[in-house]
């Protein structure tokens, strides 16, 4: 009789209950995968806005209205590249569009469509196509447009491993056979620009310009490095160039600002900073720099906001916390000062600015120059 009352209260028990065994919980069923077409679309509409002049935040509507993350867009294009990058000459055009992009888009995206855009460009197969080669050792029946092709993706190669004295030779080689190819003078002009070789790289950029006179990047990158031969008049006017050709580079009115701080033009240089950050308003060196001019102008509170936009966006920019202490220092905002030195501290432990009082306020290093 127990047993049975037993028996019937732990049946009573399983039905109030339920089953004694665990229930495995179910995964919400995953967003699918969109196929390369699809991806495809999204990228392209992207770009259609980019050539709108849309700013980043216009074109991101593009991304949120298709449910597509920006890095899960680069993630494909980055999958795709290696079959863009076999057909060169069937994608000119996408890696134009893609320089572009990585113009205004901010993050992973704007990284891989800046790369992405520089290798399609840089080996340019109608550069090497139905041309005469040249050379003065070599027997031109040996000389084909394969080994110029694969001199020039060698030399890129050695420049994305930091081998810029053996690209330089590589690029010399490959404009033996093929004096007028313009995209070799330009990277042969990074490479020794990265080498500290000035004078020789504003001969290769010259060069570029003798070929193709129309070419924004050059006129920025040979801006660049007048600038750090210190010759900042003659700067401005491959900026000045640089601009007329393409007034929506943003990366150019920043290094316009640059040299214009330099110059003491501090009113001018924070018009181009405004200018760099109407087509891109993340881009944070414009912000810090143009938090160096107001404070060279006095203008503590208003360059203040702006070394915190800069923060906003690249929050380990120590340059920026060390400058925003310098400035709060002279406002007598000590305890904020102190916080913000601790700040550049932490980003940089080897900083040694913040450890001993700066004399002028917010005359700090400007930042890097930027490369086409």
């Amino acid at each position: 009789m127990i047993n049975w009352l037993k028996n019937l209260w732990n049946w009573l028990k399983s039905l109030f209950n339920g089953s004694s065994e665990p229930i495995e919980p179910c995964d919400p069923p995953s967003d699918p995968k969109l196929t390369d077409s699809e991806y495809e679309s999204v990228l392209f509409a992207l770009l259609e806005e980019v050539k709108k002049g849309k700013s980043w935040g216009s074109c991101q509507g593009i991304l949120i209205n298709r449910n597509v993350k920006s890095d899960e867009l680069a993630g494909w294009i980055e999958e795709k590249s290696l079959e863009w990058l076999q057909n060169r000459h069937n994608y000119q055009q996408l890696g134009e569009d893609l320089g572009e992009l990585g113009d205004i888009a901010s993050g992973k995206l704007g990284n891989i469509a800046t790369q992405l855009s520089s290798e399609l460009e840089n080996f340019q197969q109608d550069n090497l196509q139905n041309t005469e080669l040249i050379t003065s050792n070599s027997n031109p029946s040996e000389t084909t447009v394969d080994e110029v092709q694969r001199l020039i993706e060698q030399a890129f190669e050695q420049c994305q491993k930091g081998e810029y004295e053996a690209a330089i030779a590589s690029y010399n080689k490959a404009l033996e056979f093929k004096p007028d190819l313009h995209q070799a003078w330009f990277n042969r002009g990074n490479a020794l620009h990265n080498l500290g070789r000035f004078e020789e790289a504003i001969t290769s950029y010259d060069k570029v310009l003798e070929i193709k006179s129309d070419d924004h990047k050059t006129w920025n990158n040979r801006g660049n490095v007048l600038a750090d031969l210190e010759k900042l008049k003659e700067a401005m006017a491959s900026y000045d160039k640089a601009l007329e050709i393409k007034p929506d580079d943003y990366k150019t009115w920043d290094n316009q600002g640059l040299v214009l701080s330099e110059l003491g033009r501090f009113e001018e240089a924070i018009t181009s900073s405004d200018k760099s950050l109407e087509i891109k308003p993340d881009n944070y060196n414009a912000w810090y720099n143009r938090g160096i001019a107001l404070a060279n102008l006095e203008r503590l509170e208003e360059a203040i906001a702006s070394y915190d936009k800069s923060l906003e966006i690249k929050p380990d920019n120590y340059d920026a916390w060390h400058n925003r202490g310098n400035v709060l220092a002279n406002l007598e905002r000590l305890e904020e000062a102190i916080i913000s030195y601790d700040k550049a501290l932490e980003c940089k432990p080897h900083f040694h600015y913040p450890w001993y009082e700066y004399t002028w306020y917010g005359r700090g290093t400007l930042a890097s120059r930027s490369t086409a």
